[in-house]
């Protein structure tokens, strides 16, 4: 172990320090919630424009509604919303708003924790939304449930704990990366998780 790991452990353990103070990410938990989330938006978009030659249509839309619905992104005419969190103090990472009715077709999921960030993806169908609770959930949700949150009508909110990641990875949906991973890598991962 390093002297400036052996501080950091030191410092985690005797300090009562918030262990993202000294995290390789810090930088993003400290973003503002919409910063953050264009931040996670920069980077799928940049994950595709890497290849000059590539033959995929984006269209960064930045959340703002369009004709056809309310996303991120656009690739082969698929429309994407972007997720991007940081985990709590109980390792819980926080999406909102969510949409049960037919305003994007996937959602990616970029979740942080201290050293390394979690992608995970669904479609629309596929997330656990329902006003009336009778939707079959896939079981990499196991029993999450997103709560309807008042203020936004029909926007929902949705809860990933780290039972969550990992069902979401044993299903393959979700991989991990650390700071050293590519935008090569994420592209890799998006591209087969959508077949583009």
């Amino acid at each position: 172990m390093s002297f400036i790991d052996e501080a950091n452990s030191f410092y985690k353990s005797y300090c009562n320090a918030d262990p993202w103070d000294i995290a390789p990410f810090s930088s993003i938990k400290k973003m503002e919630n919409d910063t953050r989330g264009q931040f996670g938006e920069k980077i799928i978009s940049e994950a595709f424009h890497l290849d000059s030659k590539n033959a995929f249509d984006m269209d960064y839309g930045n959340g703002n509604h369009h004709e056809d619905g309310i996303y991120d992104l656009k690739i082969n005419n698929k429309r994407i919303e972007v997720k991007t969190s940081c985990h709590t103090k109980s390792f819980v990472w926080q999406h909102e708003p969510l949409y049960e009715k037919d305003v994007y077709d996937y959602v990616i999921f970029i979740d942080f924790t201290y050293d390394c960030f979690y992608i995970s993806y669904v479609s629309r169908e596929e997330l656990p939304l329902s006003i009336d609770g009778t939707k079959k959930v896939p079981t990499f949700f196991g029993t999450k449930k997103g709560t309807l949150r008042k203020e936004k009508m029909d926007g929902y909110k949705l809860d990933f704990s780290r039972k969550t990641i990992s069902l979401l990875n044993q299903a393959g949906r979700c991989k991990v990366f650390n700071d050293s991973s590519t935008l090569e890598d994420i592209k890799n991962f998006i591209s087969g998780a959508f077949n583009i």
